[in-house]
This record gives structure tokens, sequence and C-alpha cells, in this order.
């Protein structure tokens, strides 16, 4: 598939410009007849860092691969899934271990290019697992969906940052969710409201948060989950599989569609099962599943959400 073979490629390749690689997306995905926009490409690569295969620092155009890492899955009855490098050698070499893989294609949306293989093992005990992740030159992580929502910190905004040019005729200011909508805001003169603001700089879009006549760098999706505490929204919502009361509780997190997660957080909720999120047009929701809500919980916490269970 060409998400293999690009992840292939980019684990051969190590690290270089989002810019490059994102010709490249492009490049394959006008071989294949999918959708060759430089915003799907930029999807696509937003989606591979979610899975864990790689970092992407959007701001200063550059990506790395990941290390490749053995992680189990949460209360999967001994399943762990292969994320970072993806070399044809060390995927010959787990397919030659005493682990039972598996691999499971999920169709993307639309005409997205789609995602590499999601490579499940299965075994019986963490020794074997350990012993096979050291012979393949990985890393074993444990439940890197529970370490990692664990270490989530509190959302704040960047670096101080100077003030939009007076002059400046696409500052926008988020005015409402689901669809997020920015509305323009005039020249930017006195004090401005707190909240997210967007704007051009050099034909791309520009995001800085305001606070107390403040300005600030800021993620559009951290501003995003910044703007939703100040106003006291919640758009995640956790729904369980089995009986209630248990920590180890499993379930399904809904996140509503206007709000999509900072990179680290999705990342967490995503590792629980090796997939990206389902999107049910219904509820216009993203649907991470196989999430223990103690997980649920930590990413919430860490956005200022109050998760509602259904």
């Amino acid at each position: 598939m060409i998400g293999d073979l690009l992840l292939s490629w980019m684990s051969f390749t190590g690290s270089g410009s989002v810019r490059e690689l994102r010709k490249r997306v492009q490049w394959m995905a006008r071989t294949s007849d999918r959708d060759d926009s430089r915003q799907a490409a930029g999807r696509w690569i937003r989606d591979i860092s979610v899975l864990g295969h790689c970092e992407v620092d959007w701001r200063d155009d550059r990506w790395c691969i990941a290390p490749a890492v053995l992680s189990t899955l949460p209360h999967s009855d001994g399943r762990a899934i292969l994320t970072g490098s993806r070399r044809p050698s060390l995927q010959a070499a787990l397919d030659d271990s005493p682990l039972w893989v598996e691999r499971i294609s999920r169709c993307p949306s639309g005409t997205d290019l789609p995602m590499p293989t999601t490579v499940i093992a299965t075994y019986d005990a963490y020794d074997t697992l350990t012993d096979v992740a050291s012979g393949l030159g990985a890393s074993f992580a444990g439940s890197a969906a529970i370490r990692l929502a664990a270490r989530l910190r509190e959302l704040d905004v960047g670096t101080r940052a100077a003030p939009p040019s007076w002059s400046s005729t696409t500052l926008e200011v988020l005015e409402s969710f689901d669809p997020p909508r920015f509305v323009p805001t005039g020249p930017a003169v006195g004090t401005p409201r707190d909240g997210l603001y967007r704007m051009e700089v050099l034909g791309r879009p520009t995001y800085l948060w305001a606070r107390g006549g403040e300005w600030y760098h800021c993620e559009r999706s951290a501003g995003v989950f910044l703007d939703l505490a100040r106003r006291r929204q919640s758009v995640m919502r956790y729904r369980p599989d089995g009986a209630r009361g248990s920590q180890a509780q499993m379930g399904s997190v809904f996140v509503d569609w206007g709000a999509p997660l900072p990179p680290l957080h999705a990342r967490s909720l995503a590792l629980c099962s090796g997939l990206l999120p389902r999107f049910g047009q219904a509820g216009r929701t993203a649907i991470y599943e196989n999430v223990p809500l103690i997980v649920a919980r930590l990413v919430a916490a860490s956005l200022s959400q109050q998760l509602a269970q259904a």
C-alpha cells in the first residue's frame, strides 16, 4: 500500500523538511488517483504523527522518524502494536519472531491517501515481547498510551508575540465552534478581547492568543481548547463498553469535529487501539476506541475539559 511505502521511505530517510515531505505525499497521491491537494497531504502527515510514527515541527518545517517501538494495547489480552521506523528488514524479522503478527488496514476518508498498515503482535508474556523487541533493535514501551496520558501537561500559550500590525486586513477572531468560525476584527488597535486569533503571514495561517492585552504564539488546536476552557464549554464525552465502577473500564471517547485534539493528546487516545479515530457523520464526532476510562480522564483534565459520560 502507498501508506506503507511512504512510511518505509521516511524510515530510510530519517528526517527532513515538512515542505518537501508534503510534496512527496502529493506526488504519491497523484500516482494513485487520490486527493493530491496541499490540505490532504497535510492531513496525512498530521495523522501519521498521531499514530506515533514520526514527530513533526510545523513551525520550523522539520520532521523526523520515531524509533521503532513495541507498545502494549491497554487491556487487550496480550496484544502490542509496532510504531515508529518500519524498514522492510525489521518487518521481516518480526514475521520470523515467536509472536503472532496481524496487519490491519482501514479505508481512508473520501479520496485521502491510506495510512500505513497497523501491525499488531500477539504475545503470551512480557518477557517474550521484550526479548523480541531487543532482537529487532526496537524498544519496548509498555503501555505507551497510558504512560503518555499520565505525562500530559495542562495546555498553555506559547512565547510572547508581537501584536498584529494595525494595518492587517486578515486578522480574525474565533467566534464559535462546530464548525469553527473566525470573524474579521478590523485593525488591531486598543486592547484585544481574550481569545484565539488567526491571520495570514506569507500566505499561511498563523494563530495568536490574546490574554490581558498581551499577545502570544499559539498552535491552532491548543488555542481552540484554551478558548473552550475560557467559555467553559465541553466537547468530549465517554461511552463505556461494559460495567461502570472500575478504573480499568474500557470505552470510546467522542470529540466534536470543531475541536481537533492537540497532537500528543490525540496520540494518547489513538495508541489505545493503534488506529485513527472513526468519524461519526450523524453526531459530527471523532470516535477513539478501546480507551480506558483513566486515559480519557487524564486527556480531558489536561485540556481543562469536563468529561461527560454517556
